[in-house]
């Protein structure tokens, strides 16, 4: 009787460690699933919960585990917050972006163990209000900006100047270089073209003659230049190297003021057309 107990406890035993093992298989399949990853990769996210818990400041949610933390950057709702959030003129964040930004900006330790309280969830819903108010307002501009657009091409006259010619003929340049690029880094012959380009543009417009900035802008200068400065932003993420060498970009940069400075009428058509929210998006991107 002895001997047929132990034999039943062992297979017992056994088989409450084979369902176990089934279990926790079942559970790393999940993971799996819940973090995006393929299932033949070795990592899996563990069930194991952290000693400090975190929190997604974003959508001021607390975070126990691995898994929950996987769960959760995948979820529709937080990827739509961090591309509310982080929007850049009107581009929609990569996936890989999005993962970044959640684990480098919103996805913090917590200090004490206590839950959100209710002022914080307020001060969320208040955020989540004023982003989608701050989305509106930029679908607006971007409509007015349209509108602007098509009345100036209606009225606008290229003024003559000493180098309206040349200036199309820069402005040709820099649009045919920007079109030829694909995603990847510059090589060095297209980029000593560039400056070539920009550095007759800023030859031209240092002698602050209103006629030659204007000229340059009617052209579409503000606009090539608009796309150049743009891969900035366009980096996968912030410590990214840019396509375009740093050097090329300040001189588009300087370029973009030699043509706004002391021309009333630069400055309101980058006002009005919006291209100042380009602007604004690259002072944010370099001060975060």
């Amino acid at each position: 009787m002895e001997e047929l107990q132990k034999k039943i406890q062992m297979k017992h035993d056994e088989s409450s460690r084979r369902h176990m093992e089934q279990i926790e298989q079942r559970k790393e399949k999940a993971a799996e699933l819940s973090s995006g990853r393929h299932a033949n990769t070795d990592y899996a996210p563990k069930l194991t919960p952290y000693e400090r818990k975190k929190q997604c400041s974003l959508c001021c949610v607390v975070i126990a585990s691995e898994v929950h933390l996987f769960s959760h950057t995948k979820g529709k709702t937080h990827q739509q917050a961090v591309r509310d959030s982080s929007s850049i003129q009107g581009r929609e964040l990569s996936d890989e972006e999005v993962e970044h930004l959640s684990l480098k900006k919103y996805i913090v330790d917590i200090v004490t163990d206590c839950l959100v309280s209710s002022e914080n969830m307020k001060y969320v819903e208040e955020r989540q209000k004023a982003r989608k108010k701050a989305k509106k307002l930029r679908a607006r501009m971007n409509s007015r900006a349209k509108e602007y657009e098509t009345s100036m091409e209606a009225k606008t006259q290229i003024p003559e100047s000493p180098y309206k010619a040349k200036l199309q003929r820069l402005v040709k340049d820099l649009l045919k270089q920007l079109q030829g690029q694909d995603s990847g880094q510059w090589a060095n012959n297209k980029v000593s073209g560039l400056d070539r380009t920009l550095g007759e543009v800023s030859r031209i417009l240092e002698k602050q003659n209103n006629a030659d900035q204007v000229a340059f802008q009617v052209g579409g200068g503000l606009s090539a230049l608009e796309q150049i400065l743009h891969v900035i932003t366009a980096a996968s993420t912030p410590t990214a190297v840019p396509r375009i060498p740093l050097k090329s970009l300040c001189a588009a940069v300087n370029t973009y003021y030699l043509a706004c400075s002391g021309c009333p009428t630069n400055c309101s058509y980058v006002l009005f057309s919006n291209k100042i929210a380009l602007l604004m998006d690259l002072l944010l991107h370099q001060l975060t």
